[in-house]
């Protein structure tokens, strides 16, 4: 079962802050000193993506305090510190590469998200080395690179107003070959590729896709930011059980642009 679910035990919500104050305090400051002293390349950016790892654990830290997550997954830290952001964002917002913001995409009134966004929200996939996973959103590649590093396939699927017609940019992940992309209506998913163990919608929506859960395997989980009618944005986890029933687990508030409607294909 994803450990989010297995954290929501009875037990564990009558002695979550006992639990974790002082132990979730002691490790960030463990892995803050070993992203500090740790040996090997000094370059700047290096230097960088470790100051925003750190940035990521503060945060996660700090929002637990009302969502329960006080820790991102160390796998998925890993992954983000070999893997370079700003080889995924516009040149002129470069010097922004490793803060904890949100950044502009070239040419488009879309963002990136914030790395401890997109951290968190991989996290909450929960996903293995030999997991098939599907990434679908408007976005820069930068999470389907991060999955690369986590999963053994990853399928995604640009989300394009169909008006829009570009070329899917790949260039920036000609390093990660085991990533195949398309450019579709995403909510429709990947049928001829699935079932998925995780797939992960980076905008909101407003309203649970059917087809995506129907691409599930049995607990396969679907990370997905919901707006519902008051404008209220939360990231909602999904699990699916073996008899084909769902468990929906609501985590972060967030604010975040609205998934394109994409074009049937």
């Amino acid at each position: 079962m994803h450990p989010y679910f297995e954290n929501k035990s009875k037990f564990y919500q009558r002695h979550k802050q006992k639990i974790l104050g002082m132990n979730e305090t002691l490790s960030l400051v463990s892995e803050m000193l070993l992203l500090l002293f740790i040996t090997g390349d000094q370059t700047y950016q290096v230097q960088e993506r470790r100051y925003m790892i750190s940035e990521i654990q503060m945060t996660a830290l700090v929002t637990g305090l009302h969502t329960g997550l006080y820790k991102v997954d160390d796998k998925v830290l890993n992954a983000m510190a070999r893997i370079p952001r700003s080889e995924f964002i516009d040149r002129k917002y470069g010097h922004y590469a490793y803060k904890n913001v949100a950044l502009p995409m070239t040419g488009e009134k879309h963002i990136i998200p914030e790395p401890f966004l997109s951290a968190m929200m991989i996290h909450l996939m929960g996903v293995h080395k030999n997991d098939r996973v599907l990434e679908i959103g408007h976005g820069t590649n930068y999470e389907a690179a991060i999955l690369s590093k986590l999963a053994n396939k990853v399928y995604s699927i640009r989300q394009e107003e169909p008006f829009i017609k570009k070329d899917i940019n790949i260039s920036n992940l000609k390093e990660y070959r085991n990533i195949q992309l398309k450019e579709a209506n995403g909510l429709l998913g990947w049928k001829d590729e699935g079932a998925f163990d995780a797939i992960l919608v980076k905008q909101a929506v407003t309203a649970l896709p059917e087809n995506l859960i129907n691409q599930l395997k049995p607990y396969g989980r679907l990370v997905i930011p919901i707006e519902d009618e008051s404008g209220e944005q939360r990231v909602h986890v999904i699990l699916k059980m073996p008899d084909g029933s769902i468990k929906n687990q609501k985590t972060l508030y967030v604010k975040i642009t609205h998934l394109l409607p994409g074009e049937d294909i």
